[in-house]
């Protein structure tokens, strides 16, 4: 692979961190702190402009060139948030940098009724996307599943989230109705979408994700809106939902910010075994108080990391987890995963020969 030589490794490593090896270091991705970060999902002023598209990441990758660590050189339609409800028939617009849809309708009860259909104006063209940056992709990088939303953001990209809990509020049976809807158009335009990206290429045993490599049938997901749930609603109505979502696969990865959430991701968590990895997006980033977390008195960096820690002692040697901090702090999180098992880091260098230090002193 012209972007990472060293693929086999690398693809090695994540599949020891999907198993909770113990190994010599943990899984590490390396990124430039001294640019903007642009990630694949998200560079949506490419939507209708797959060439272009590429060209932009290829010179992204083409700056990583003899770096070490084990990120692997990836890409997949950059339509964003804009995906799954805009190929359902939602509108959709591109609005700084991100694709988004607008709501299908005003009430959860039309939502019940919906069916999985990829031809539409935008499954189409999101096809055929997929067909085009694989033949890009050939011999330098990889062509990655698609980002899918859980059943509590898919919900509030179909009609509005405040809407969608003070109509459901006082039915939590239909609530939980809505969200197992939800939940089976996802399983659906998840593995339609899995099968656009595998075919044709090369994937060591496995199929390719944002940020990692992963044995195949695994779901890549995310919801960052189920903190709108409160702690009753979330177990009678969301939960269940999430339980039929992870029954369709094998093992999952969730990208969150369990910090944002501190009701609702350790249950998601603990009640989900086959969530087996997550991506931890909040890491040590300043600032990321939630009103949950202020409401708890985890205000403030220092409260926030002795939060996460918590979470990391209880499900370390359960769960793998990918954890965005400094380098400072990495030999901190390898105290918690005893012989790096299932740790993965995400950290930041200013250049590839900072970036390689980073891996040689691991």
């Amino acid at each position: 692979m012209k972007y990472c030589p060293h693929i086999q490794e690398a693809v090695e490593r994540h599949r020891r961190w999907w198993t909770r090896e113990r190994t010599d270091r943990p899984l590490i991705m390396i990124d430039f702190n001294d640019v903007g970060v642009r990630t694949t999902g998200h560079l949506s002023d490419y939507w209708e402009d797959p060439a272009g598209y590429v060209a932009a990441m290829e010179a992204d990758f083409a700056k990583r060139a003899g770096m070490r660590d084990d990120k692997i050189p990836e890409v997949r339609p950059p339509f964003s948030h804009g995906a799954l409800p805009g190929i359902l028939g939602g509108p959709v617009a591109n609005m700084s940098g991100s694709l988004w849809a607008g709501h299908l309708t005003e009430t959860a009860r039309d939502i019940v009724n919906m069916k999985w259909d990829p031809d539409t104006p935008l499954g189409r063209q999101f096809a055929a996307y997929y067909g085009r940056i694989r033949e890009l992709a050939e011999g330098k990088f990889a062509v990655s599943a698609y980002e899918l939303p859980g059943p509590s953001q898919f919900t509030g990209s179909l009609q509005k989230m405040d809407e969608f809990i003070l109509e459901c509020a006082d039915e939590p049976e239909f609530m939980a109705e809505v969200c197992m809807k939800t939940a089976e158009l996802s399983v659906a335009f998840y593995k339609w979408a899995a099968e656009l990206a595998n075919a044709g290429q090369e994937t060591y045993g496995g199929q390719f994700q944002p940020l990692v490599w992963a044995p195949k049938n695994t779901l890549y997901w995310c919801d960052h809106t189920a903190i709108n749930f409160s702690p009753e609603l979330f177990e009678q109505a969301l939960l269940p939902a999430i339980r039929k979502l992870h029954e369709a696969f094998e093992r999952s990865f969730m990208f969150c910010y369990p910090g944002e959430g501190p009701h609702v991701f350790p249950a998601m968590w603990r009640a989900c075994a086959n969530l087996t990895g997550i991506h931890n997006c909040q890491g040590e980033m300043p600032g990321q108080s939630g009103a949950m977390m202020k409401s708890l008195g985890l205000e403030g960096e220092k409260k926030e990391w002795a939060y996460l820690d918590t979470l990391y002692r209880e499900f370390a040697g359960k769960k793998s987890f990918i954890i965005k901090c400094p380098p400072e702090r990495i030999a901190h999180y390898r105290e918690i995963f005893p012989g790096d098992a299932g740790l993965g880091i995400w950290t930041f260098a200013p250049n590839v020969a900072e970036a390689n230090r980073i891996v040689d002193s691991l």
